[in-house]
């Protein structure tokens, strides 16, 4: 069995819980199930980056960059380190509920800004 990444499992988990019906594709990767939607507008990608502040590997111009390459990204950093996702498992879950209600219709359609 392949690991899932925490991560891609997670949006999948809030698409559906947004009671959409979303279609979603899978690809393998390194010996991970990798979740993903295909954008209807590839030229403007749906990103939201959650980043801890305090991420002595994963600094947070990191961060910042996503900006440089996708302007309507939305970042947000919580205070914590490399391990955000489990330590504030719940302000990011929020943070991830918010973007989706905002930028998804119900049936998983990207919204109109």
């Amino acid at each position: 069995m392949s690991k899932l990444l925490t991560g891609a499992l997670i949006i999948a988990t809030a698409i559906t819980a947004q009671g959409g019906n979303v279609q979603y594709k899978t690809v393998e990767a390194n010996g991970c199930t990798v979740f993903y939607r295909e954008a209807g507008d590839a030229a403007k990608p749906l990103l939201l980056a959650v980043w801890g502040k305090n991420d002595p590997s994963f600094i947070p111009p990191g961060a910042e960059a996503f900006k440089r390459d996708v302007p309507a990204a939305e970042v947000h950093f919580v205070d914590s380190g490399h391990f955000a996702l489990e330590s504030h498992h719940a302000e990011i879950a929020a943070l991830m509920r918010d973007f989706l209600s905002r930028k998804l219709t119900p049936d998983g359609e990207t919204a109109g800004d």
